[in-house]
């Protein structure tokens, strides 16, 4: 059984957007992610913010740096480049 969606507001661009879980045997390509500049390895789990309005901004990002994101707003941090 699926889950049901849950809906946040994006860190990056502030509209209502789907959240969604990768589980690890999903995760079939590479991804960037934009909390941390860092790589997102087929394998790996992580999570997929995409705003409702605008699907083209769909984002791949680390649990981790979702988190981060979501309890401290999106300022400027040490970035891995």
């Amino acid at each position: 059984m699926a889950l049901a969606p849950r809906w946040i507001e994006d860190p990056l661009t502030g509209l209502e957007a789907e959240l969604t879980v990768v589980q690890p045997y999903q995760a079939h390509k590479w991804y960037r992610c934009p909390g941390c500049n860092g790589d997102i390895a087929p394998g790996t789990g992580h999570l997929v913010v995409v705003p409702t309005d605008a699907n083209d901004l769909r984002r791949h990002w680390h649990r981790s740096c979702l988190d981060w994101e979501l309890r401290h707003g999106h300022r400027r941090r040490h970035r891995r480049t």
